[in-house]
């Protein structure tokens, strides 16, 4: 089974049980992102996703077993970030952010009950992990300061859930 990591990417929205907080990250390098806050998340990196997901031996279809790479780097990049490892995951949607011109894919799940383990943070990643209230993060992306966009998609459907509007 072959898998293509080009621009393959997965995030993690992170909320607590109530759903009143979520976990960000302010990124403080490079300098363009320094300052803003997002959610965490990163690239699939092909071997080393692709051989913890166990594809190799993947008895379900293609789309299944892609599925299961994307889930594993969202929850490898939410422990190498915040120290956080999620025990249960939902898949909340797939966004192209310029499927005008960019092949671009990005993953967004939901972790719940947390569990702390260690932050193991990339040579020259920089970043502080934080919680907001919802309504606060969605104050910042009114004010500019969460500008990235699978932030704004993955606070958009927090504020759809809590409504009780969006499962």
């Amino acid at each position: 089974m072959s898998f293509s990591p080009k621009r393959r990417y997965s995030a993690v929205a992170v909320f607590s049980e109530d759903l009143e907080r979520v976990v960000l990250i302010h990124k403080l390098r490079p300098n363009w992102q320094a300052g803003k806050a997002n959610l965490p998340g990163g690239k699939v990196e092909a071997e080393q996703d692709y051989i913890n997901a166990n594809v190799e031996d993947w008895q379900g279809t293609h789309e299944e077993a892609c599925d299961e790479v994307y889930r594993r780097c969202a929850r490898r990049e939410l422990r190498e970030e915040t120290g956080y490892d999620g025990g249960e995951w939902t898949h909340l949607t797939t966004i192209h952010p310029i499927i005008s011109y960019s092949t671009e894919r990005i993953e967004l799940y939901v972790a719940r009950k947390l569990v702390m383990a260690e932050a193991s943070l990339e040579a020259g990643e920089f970043l502080e992990v934080f919680t907001a209230n919802p309504v606060e993060a969605m104050r910042w992306v009114r004010e500019g300061l969460v500008t990235d966009v699978k932030t704004i998609i993955g606070l958009f459907w927090l504020e759809k859930i809590q409504r009780g509007e969006w499962k």
